[in-house]
């Protein structure tokens, strides 16, 4: 006969073998459960991906409206198609839309100023707000598509004024989720747009104005890593640099920011504006111009990869 141990008796009954005890249990449900979701989320990030890698490749592919000019400076980080065109803010979105809802797209009609929708990652995001800009979306599996248009450069100082561009910038691009899946997508994206691809001396020299005689400021073994330049007017303060911002945005750049301190005793003034390089390069050239602090009618200029 056998003989039963102490051991393998509690007050309720026997104690069962180690694996099918409660808190092994447990631990084991919670293991199956964890990898089980593990894996759909990686299965859900991979489907994501993958149509947001079509749809990118299906709205670099589309053909814009007669009235649109391709403009990489637009494209801001990771803009999908960027254009330029004569129409208004509200009017460039809705060609734009159009072109996408013909693509099997869902769009809602364009929404302006306060009420346009600015989603985390995009080009507007960081801008104030403001009645020239003009927004709207798709949802797709992985993110949001977005349609933004815009025809000024708000000032972040609440009493600055904002900067008219003279044109209407119109990019496509994802939201931050969006663009997380891009990058998992096109993985050598981010190195392509962040690349350190200096700028040359022969891209210097096809500058607008004096910003062509820009020199080389200092150099390594790969080459110049910044030009700078002394500007002189014309006239002095936020109106020199507004008129380099028309020169640069007639000679294809966009003004990304333009900014002055309402007190002009101050004399803090700058611009930054962006143009694209061409051949499919996806680094931009950038130009800084800043107001000299003391010397009337001058001013500081840089340009380097952006």
């Amino acid at each position: 006969m056998h003989v039963l141990s102490r051991s393998t008796f509690k007050a309720r009954g026997p104690v069962p073998p180690w694996w099918r005890r409660p808190g092994v249990l447990a631990v084991v449900a919670l293991l199956v459960v964890g990898t089980g979701l593990a894996s759909y989320d990686a299965v859900t990030g991979l489907v994501a991906s993958r149509e947001v890698r079509e749809v990118s490749h299906g709205v670099r592919a589309m053909p814009l409206p007669e009235s649109f000019e391709e403009w990489q400076a637009a494209c801001g980080t990771y803009g999908l198609r960027c254009a330029r065109t004569e129409l208004a803010p509200a009017e460039a979105v809705e060609s734009i839309a159009d072109v996408l809802r013909q693509l099997g797209h869902e769009l809602e009609p364009a929404r302006c100023g306060a009420d346009a929708r600015v989603d985390p990652g995009t080009t507007l995001v960081s801008v104030p707000r403001h009645d020239s800009q003009c927004t709207t979306t798709t949802s797709v599996a992985g993110g949001e598509l977005t349609v933004a248009a815009w025809d000024h450069v708000p000032a972040t100082i609440s009493s600055g004024e904002p900067f008219a561009l003279g044109r209407t910038a119109v990019v496509v691009e994802w939201d931050a989720e969006g663009t997380d899946h891009l990058l998992v997508a096109e993985p050598g994206l981010e190195a392509a747009r962040f690349a350190d691809v200096r700028i040359t001396a022969e891209e210097v020299a096809e500058l607008p104005g004096a910003l062509a005689e820009a020199e080389c400021t200092g150099e390594d073994a790969d080459g110049c890593l910044a030009w700078a330049t002394t500007l002189v007017g014309p006239g002095d303060g936020r109106a020199l640099v507004e008129a380099w911002a028309r020169e640069l945005g007639d000679a294809g750049f966009l003004v990304v920011s333009l900014e002055c301190d309402p007190d002009p005793e101050r004399r803090l003034c700058s611009l930054l504006a962006t143009r694209g390089r061409g051949a499919g390069e996806a680094t931009q050239i950038g130009v800084w111009i800043d107001l000299d602090a003391i010397q009337e009618g001058h001013a500081f200029s840089t340009v380097s990869t952006a």
